[in-house]
């Protein structure tokens, strides 16, 4: 312990004397100056003026006040490690026992200095300390210790003399560690000094020379100090290459290369191994659902492709009106042949009643001069007729030839929405909210497919809503976003971003940042009514079909008829609360709002929530957890950690609960024992939307991928 509180001693004091000489180079220059001041008078500071404050050298001192702030704190970091350059302080100052405190402390300085690549001021400790061992070296009971500290501090003067460049100083400090170390056989000095040589006579490009010391030096090292060897065989591979030996400077690059630590390439390859690990037990998981992808396009693009689809079946219309129109005229035609082929043969005929069906489809006899009559309206008739059918025909060949020029424009107009800057920067759309039909999960039909479903789903992004088919990815409709005072009567849509989508059955209802909920149809892709109640962004909407309810950041909760007028305002709402709705008696008609209960949750806040029952209600909140609550107690039955973030949709039976959220995975969770069956990984964007029925999962990202997954994989 007493070692350890001196040694805890001398290197705080060594620290306060490294610290202040950082500091006092400074201040002696700058005290010349604030000297000067006139204390009775006032002093204008000027940047260029030679005298005072303001002078040239004490502006340049503060400039390099934060250089020596650094420096001292990468003192400071060596200090309290108690390490240097991976040795420990101990074995490095051995033979400093020899010295007092004072002088001990200069070694320490030197050697601290040397490190912050202060050389100067690390010379001249080092020259101090190189006199006071001088004085030792005739002292028979400590010659030896004393040998070896000279040798050492030798070779740090060295070291610091090539780095000013004084080549032929260092020569002469290595050459003194050289000729210590043989006479006393100290291996390790004669190697760095060897070494120090050998890089001098680098500096001087005389590398042959250079190759005798490092020649020397390889029998002398130990196959244990690496970093010695691999200094050794760089030098030479430096000596060779400049002397024109390749194949002995090859063999060094080899040899370098064989003693490099594969210690740091063994862990990458080790995390390589299992980030692909990890990837593949994604793709696995994966690979077990069907991936459908959102179309991405753009709001006029599926115009066009509307109007496009429009034009081409009016264009097959007009053809197959033209068609029939072709076919009657040539009846007509063949009629009038008939007609006047019988006119002649009566005209001809000697007798006064003849038989014929032209008159009244069946065979009947008839005087010559009056079926002569009626043969002749008749082929008027017909004449007329075949003056309209050719003016019908005329008409669809120019119907159709605008129809086909409407067309060639439409393609053209589409052709300019698919440019490849276009697809790119719609490509990159992120949805913000996204929802799945609810009245398909209420009849165990995800995905809408059969009688009774409708397989679309709905995504906004800024103040559009987007219906997308959920089997295909196809884009359906586009509900517009509109801009205030742009245009006169009503507006079309939301002028701010959609901040809340709720899909049932053939409604979507969307809330946006502008106050508004706005009720859309699907199958006629109008809007059907736009409600304003809200004072603050709508944040959440509910449908069941009988009702909508919506809330606000404005802390209100409001009730909406099917038609979109407010039938009740429940104010002053924070946390989350159970409410019954109270009917009025055998009527549909709410008469007032309840509250039940209120659930408080100690930290975070409720993300999504789902009701079970009447009795038990699942949220999912902002920091990832699941929570099972009795509403008639107030009372968490269950609560597990399943996400990390903010979930963002569950869906749940009476044992289990399918969850997402911004960690990109969804989470099968056992509601009763409170833990986590079955991770799904696989999206690679935050998923907003998850819903599940007795054969599949489905989930969707912001990205616009549908997954479905199917249970038991």
């Amino acid at each position: 312990w007493r070692r350890e509180a001196l040694e805890r001693r001398k290197v705080r004091d060594t620290l306060a004397s490294v610290a202040a000489v950082i500091s006092r180079q400074m201040y002696v220059k700058a005290w010349k100056h604030w000297i000067r001041l006139d204390s009775g008078g006032s002093y204008h500071f000027t940047r260029g003026e030679e005298g005072g404050i303001g002078s040239s050298d004490l502006l340049l001192q503060e400039a390099r006040l934060m250089d020596n702030i650094e420096e001292g704190a990468a003192i400071v970091r060596k200090l309290k490690s108690h390490t240097l350059e991976g040795r420990d302080l101990d074995a490095v100052y051995a033979q400093t026992t020899l010295l007092s405190d004072e002088d001990e402390n200069h070694y320490l300085k030197g050697e601290f200095l040397f490190n912050a690549k202060q050389y100067e001021a690390s010379l001249r400790c080092y020259e101090r300390v190189e006199a006071v061992i001088s004085s030792y070296l005739h002292d028979e009971t400590t010659a030896l210790d004393a040998i070896e500290l000279y040798a050492k501090v030798a070779n740090k003067i060295g070291q610091i003399h090539l780095r000013l460049q004084s080549i032929n100083l260092a020569i002469v400090y290595f050459g003194r560690q050289l000729s210590l170390a043989q006479e006393e056989h100290l291996e390790v000095q004669r190697i760095e000094a060897l070494i120090g040589l050998s890089e001098c006579y680098v500096q001087k490009n005389d590398f042959n020379y250079a190759c005798e010391f490092l020649q020397q030096c390889l029998p002398l090292l130990s196959r244990s100090d690496k970093e010695k060897e691999k200094v050794v065989y760089a030098l030479l591979q430096k000596c060779y290459e400049h002397l024109n030996k390749s194949e002995e400077a090859v063999i060094c690059e080899r040899k370098i290369h064989d003693m490099r630590d594969t210690r740091a390439e063994r862990v990458e390859a080790a995390f390589e191994r299992m980030d692909i690990l990890r990837q593949r037990l994604i793709d696995v998981s994966a690979s077990n659902s069907r991936v459908v992808q959102a179309q991405a396009s753009s709001a006029k693009r599926v115009s066009l492709a509307k109007q496009l689809k429009a034009k081409e079946k009016d264009v097959s219309d007009s053809k197959e009106a033209m068609k029939e129109s072709r076919d009657f005229l040539s009846q007509l035609i063949d009629l009038e042949s008939e007609i006047r082929a019988e006119i002649d043969t009566a005209t001809n005929t000697k007798k006064n009643r003849i038989i014929s069906f032209r008159i009244h489809d069946s065979s009947q006899e008839i005087k010559k001069k009056e079926l002569l009559f009626m043969l002749n309206e008749k082929l008027n008739i017909t004449q007329m007729k075949q003056e309209e059918c050719r003016n019908d025909l005329i008409s669809l060949k120019r119907t159709t030839r605008n129809l086909n020029d409407d067309i060639s424009y439409l393609q053209e107009e589409i052709v300019l929405e698919e440019r490849p800057l276009i697809e790119r920067v719609i490509g990159q759309r992120r949805y913000r909210c996204v929802a799945l039909n609810t009245s398909n999960t209420v009849h165990s039909n995800v995905p809408g497919v059969g009688d009774g479903g409708t397989s679309f789903v709905a995504m906004s992004n800024g103040k559009e809503c987007y219906i997308h088919d959920i089997k295909s990815g196809e884009l359906e409709t586009v509900f517009m976003g509109d801009v205030e005072d742009q245009h006169v009567g009503p507006l079309v849509g939301h002028t701010a971003t959609i901040t809340a989508v709720f899909f049932y059955g053939k409604r979507v209802y969307t809330g946006s940042l502008d106050s508004s909920i706005i009720c859309w149809d699907i199958d006629s892709a109008v809007k059907l009514f736009r409600s304003k109640g809200h004072e603050g962004t709508v944040t959440c909407i509910f449908y069941d079909g009988t009702k909508a309810i919506s809330g606000a950041a404005d802390k209100t909760i409001i009730l909406w008829s099917t038609d979109g007028i407010l039938l009740h305002r429940i104010s002053g709402h924070v946390g989350v609360f159970v409410w019954d709705l109270i009917h009025q008696q055998e009527s549909d008609q709410i008469t007032r709002v309840k509250c039940r209960q209120r659930l408080t949750l100690p930290q975070g806040n409720v993300s999504t929530l789902y009701l079970l029952g009447e009795s038990e209600l699942i949220t999912g909140d902002s920091i990832g957890y699941l929570k099972v609550w009795n509403i008639q107690s107030a009372e968490a039955l269950t609560s597990v950690k399943v996400h990390e973030g903010a979930v963002t949709s569950l869906q749940a039976d009476a044992t289990k609960a399918v969850s997402c959220g911004l960690d990109m995975l969804i989470h099968i969770t056992d509601i009763i024992q409170g833990s986590v069956l079955q991770t799904l990984r696989g999206h690679d964007s935050p998923i907003f939307a998850v819903a599940f029925d007795q054969r599949q999962i489905v989930s969707v990202s912001s990205d616009g991928e549908i997954r479905f997954w199917s249970w038991g994989r």
